[in-house]
């Protein structure tokens, strides 16, 4: 950026400082009166109604009304929407600087919104207003009244409190309870604080309740924390004993020196002219256009098999539902800015299903789209990275700031996101209020206002100095089964964001393969659906089962415990001695202290089957079938997804009960399964109508055949079809065609190929087909014509 922002800012307005952040006044709008006397009686007793009517001259109330943005009038705005519907402003306690001017705690007001601003007295007398300026060392703004004439305002004329301060001082101000206006008056507390770097400090305690600010844009929770005891809702006003005006407090716990005088001490205070931040905002949205980097995500799609139609629609699979299957989209845009040449860091959440299925990925670097691939996601943050064909125009160096982050200074805020078919840059403004225990017990920023996940933060000159994250518990995904047993993806747990700094950040700009998840990767379309395995068939564990079983203080009244059904030969399970009646209770990752108790859900309820229902005469003719149930069981379950999470390699201990109820220990390491029907190869026939794979294990395990049967499976029939026609259906086994086996997809494709030739010399093709379901053989004429 050209030149510092804040070396132009305004330094012609002086401030009576007050612990860091105290009163703002213009020395020729507001002398200080002459120091108190040492020996000065104090002022004691309630707050009497000549010294309210006094005092009240130095408030008044700041209205913000909005409006629909007109950038996006079908947007709803979540802070303002209530004050859109009801046609009611927000109102901003302030406290008067001069004639002109107002002051009152930085609120998120975002331009967009804001229809008007007025000025009210507390005489109910109003004037327009517009902001003015920002404190750059208090969360302040001032607001700008266009003609003051007719209000009742009058600044405090601050005295000098002596060295008595800040023992004794009282602090002032107004708030709001519904429609009424309350004056409140109080002491202002001396206490001392240990910081989180084990340092002493005086601070002086200026916090208020203010019952009406719950919808001021200050953040009124992060992760959980409340930001109450950083930044006052309403301006404090300070007083001395005799109850004269010494400063101002934005701050609800304010640091001072070791003595009165260090603390009080008068000061010049920095501020930015309203008009030079919005004109930042301006150079940002073009600069961050160039550094933000849109990103164009498509993922491959399969058709839906195995549910049938009913009424001329498809019907869900139901074992893909119950298998925790995530529906991925056809595409995604998300954005992300360089880390190097070649590397764009997204600050945004990708699930492992998401990753697997990747099919392309471009990135808009200005009038250049430049492919790219899935580079890997962090384990500690949610994050990804894509590694980029070329190398992209902009260089980290350009965008990163140099300087640490400092607390309450104002920032601008990024969001990038696409709207109307296009990259959309929503700029606004923050501060870092203070900083808290976060997840970790890691000592993390905290934004004064609410920030999205994905936010960028970037100082007044446009550099890049933090990013908002979610960030990935340790162990989160196994959490997910432990809280939600069969639903796994509906167990996720509380989520946690919070504010990086870029030099937090650097580790895993600078070391990226230190940091990346080994289990969310980009697969080939081959290797998408391939699972990792026990080798096992289960049912789950209920009350009643448990105690036929007897076997409820080891399943604990049946919630928890898969009773295996099936061993498959070849297995995991198989080599570990595992038996059909056996049922497994926990697995725990080596290394880790806490087990996953395996409980899957109840899913008999979704079983469809209506293979013994006869359809009226006709209806069939309608194109109306009726769903037919898989004779095998989804290979896809919670068990395969808890090994999949805990990743392909890694040891894992196993507790369950033997077939005699005796309790064992296993060890084995986490293995890829064979190809199952939904990952086995395929082949499509547009022309026929069917779509066929190859015989898998658990297959032939369920339909009894031989260990070297080898068959095709129908997978799919499209409707209206020659196959459809013959009335194939689906699941059906083919055996031969035209008396010739069919033992592979090769076999069926040439035999496809040599009909398409006949037809072509003979106008007509007839494949005689020899199908069987479950036990039950039988022939079809398959016609092309």
């Amino acid at each position: 950026m050209n030149g510092s922002l804040l070396a132009r800012a305004s330094r012609a307005v002086r401030l009576l400082a007050l612990l860091g952040l105290a009163c703002l006044a213009r020395p020729c709008l507001a002398q200080p009166a002459a120091a108190a006397s040492a020996d000065a009686a104090p002022t004691t007793g309630p707050l009497t109604l000549q010294q309210a009517e006094s005092f009240l001259e130095h408030f008044a109330v700041i209205e913000v009304f909005f409006k629909r943005s007109e950038e996006d009038k079908d947007a709803v705005h979540p802070e303002y929407e209530s004050y859109i519907s009801r046609k009611l402003p927000m109102r901003l306690i302030g406290i008067a600087l001069d004639a002109e001017h107002v002051v009152t705690i930085d609120t998120d007001l975002d331009e967009k919104w804001i229809d008007r601003i007025q000025v009210t007295d507390m005489r109910g007398r109003s004037a327009p207003a517009e902001r003015a300026a920002l404190l750059l060392d208090a969360p302040a703004l001032v607001f700008r009244i266009a003609d003051p004439t007719g209000l009742t305002l009058r600044p405090p004329q601050f005295t000098d409190p002596g060295p008595a301060a800040p023992d004794g001082l009282q602090q002032l101000v107004v708030t709001r309870h519904g429609s009424n206006y309350m004056l409140q008056l109080s002491p202002a507390q001396p206490l001392v604080q240990l910081t989180p770097e084990y340092q002493l400090q005086r601070v002086l305690s200026t916090a208020v309740y203010d019952p009406d600010a719950s919808s001021r844009g200050m953040m009124d929770d992060w992760s959980g924390w409340s930001s109450d005891f950083e930044i006052n809702k309403v301006p404090v006003l300070l007083l001395d004993q005799r109850r004269r005006p010494v400063g101002l407090a934005f701050r609800a716990y304010l640091p001072y020196g070791e003595s009165a005088e260090e603390g009080l001490r008068p000061d010049q205070r920095e501020r930015v002219a309203w008009t030079q931040y919005a004109a930042a905002q301006d150079q940002l949205t073009t600069a961050a256009g160039r550094w933000v980097m849109e990103t164009h995500i498509t993922f491959r799609q399969k058709a839906e098999e195995g549910g049938g139609t009913f009424l001329g629609l498809p019907l869900p699979n139901v074992d893909s539902i119950m298998g925790g299957q995530v529906n991925v989209p056809d595409e995604w845009y998300v954005y992300g800015f360089p880390i190097a040449p070649d590397l764009l860091f997204v600050p945004t959440r990708i699930q492992r299903e998401f990753a697997k299925v990747i099919d392309r990925i471009e990135v808009r670097d200005g009038d250049r789209t430049i492919p790219g691939r899935f580079y890997g996601a962090y384990e500690d943050i949610a994050a990804f990275l894509i590694r980029l064909d070329e190398p992209l125009s902009v260089a980290p160096a350009e965008i990163f700031s140099s300087q640490p982050v400092r607390m309450i200074r104002p920032m601008l805020s990024i969001y990038p996101e696409r709207r109307y078919g296009r990259e959309y840059l929503d700029v606004g403004y923050a501060r870092l209020l203070s900083r808290l225990n976060g997840y970790r017990d890691v000592l993390e920023f905290v934004p004064a206002y609410e920030a999205r996940v994905g936010a960028l933060y970037t100082d007044l000159d446009g550099n890049l100095q933090g990013v908002t994250l979610e960030q990935r518990k340790e162990d989160e995904d196994k959490e997910r089964f432990r809280r939600a047993g069969g639903f796994p993806y509906f167990g996720g747990g509380e989520t946690f964001y919070r504010f990086y700094s870029i030099p937090e950040l650097a580790p895993y700009f600078n070391a990226p393969n230190d940091h990346l998840d080994p289990t969310i990767v980009s697969l080939s379309e081959e290797e998408e659906e391939r699972k990792m395995w026990l080798g096992v068939e289960f049912d789950p564990m209920t009350q009643e089962l448990a105690k036929t079983l007897d076997v409820q203080p080891q399943t604990k009244d049946g919630t928890i415990g898969l009773w295996v059904t099936r061993v498959y030969p070849g297995s995991p399970a198989a080599r570990l001695g595992l038996e059909r009646g056996s049922i497994l209770l926990e697995l725990r990752e080596e290394g880790e202290a806490q087990p996953v108790e395996l409980k899957a859900a109840d899913t008999s309820m979704y079983d469809f089957d209506f293979s013994d229902v006869e359809l009226p005469e006709g209806m069939e003719n309608l194109g109306i079938s009726l769903p037919r149930a898989k004779p095998w069981k989804n290979r896809r379950n919670m068990l395969t997804r808890l090994l999949e999470v805990i990743g392909e390699g890694r040891t894992v201990h196993l507790r369950y009960l033997d077939p005699q109820r005796a309790e064992h220990s296993v060890t084995f390491a986490v293995e890829k399964a064979p190809h199952d029907f939904a990952s086995a190869p395929k082949y499509k026939d547009e022309e026929i109508g069917l779509t066929v794979k190859e015989l898998t294990y658990e297959v032939r395990e369920a339909l009894m055949l031989p260990p070297d049967a080898r068959h095709l499976v129908v997978s799919s029939v499209e409707e209206g079809s020659p196959a459809a026609v013959a009335r194939v259906e689906l699941y059906d086994l083919i055996i031969a065609i035209n008396d010739q086996p069919v033992p592979d997809l090769e076999t069926f494709k040439r035999i496809a190929q040599d009909a398409r030739a006949e037809r072509e010399a003979s106008g007509r093709a007839t494949l005689r087909v020899t199908l069987q379901q479950l036990d039950k053989t039988r022939i079809v004429d398959l016609t092309l014509e």
